[in-house]
């Protein structure tokens, strides 16, 4: 279980670091997903704090997004092709955005069709 990443990042927290993206064109960060998650539209979202879009977003991409995101080597993937790697601040924290996203969805208690 020492491979399950939790998030520790509130709505303020995860709506900063997803306004630190650079929504880059070619969105490296994306290249590198081996599910294919729309990452820049997703921390988009959460940068307008459209968290249910987020949410949408990664679940219409992949339907298991949670457990993916708790699991996934993202240094190695996703974030390991952001841009913003060398910065100061390093790079997107997208595995934490992602579990932001679908953690915030959980708690909103939508009714599945």
């Amino acid at each position: 279980w020492d491979d399950i990443k939790t998030t520790t990042l509130s709505v303020k927290g995860a709506v900063h670091e997803a306004r630190r993206c650079l929504k880059c064109a070619d969105a490296p960060c994306q290249k590198g997903c081996p599910t294919s998650i729309d990452i820049k539209m997703f921390i988009q979202c959460i940068s307008s704090e459209n968290f249910y879009g987020a949410a949408k977003i990664i679940f219409s991409d992949n339907p298991v997004g949670n457990s993916c995101g708790a699991v996934c080597p993202t240094a190695d993937l996703c974030v390991g092709g952001c841009n913003l790697v060398g910065s100061e601040q390093g790079p997107i924290n997208i595995g934490g955005l992602q579990d932001f996203a679908t953690q915030t969805f959980k708690k909103m208690n939508v009714k599945q069709i």
